[in-house]
């Protein structure tokens, strides 16, 4: 048995999930005040601002990458002559053996 699948049995019977609008014996699990929202704007100090925009443009460049191959294996696979669905389901017929 694999560790998660032991870790499930195990803490399945302590561990019950319950909701907002779970009920026993017709009262509610858990009494809450009703939810308080209040939505602040701050701005980043400037080691904040540096560490975010370094951040950003990092994940941009990544994201920049995985365009450019997805576009070239779109490429490769239309100059191929064969349609990407046609060549998935040959692929699964070929998998399946029909």
């Amino acid at each position: 048995m694999q560790v998660g699948k032991k870790c499930v049995v195990v803490m399945q019977p302590v561990l019950l999930r319950r909701t907002k609008t779970s009920t026993i014996d017709g009262e509610p699990v858990v009494k809450l005040p009703p939810r308080e929202q209040q939505l602040v704007c701050k701005a980043f100090s400037a080691s904040e601002q540096r560490f975010y925009d370094q951040v950003q443009q990092e994940s941009m460049q990544k994201l920049k990458v995985w365009i450019l191959v997805a576009v070239d294996c779109w490429s490769r696979l239309l100059q191929s002559g064969s349609s990407p669905l046609q060549l998935a389901l040959n692929h699964l017929w070929s998998w399946t053996g029909t």
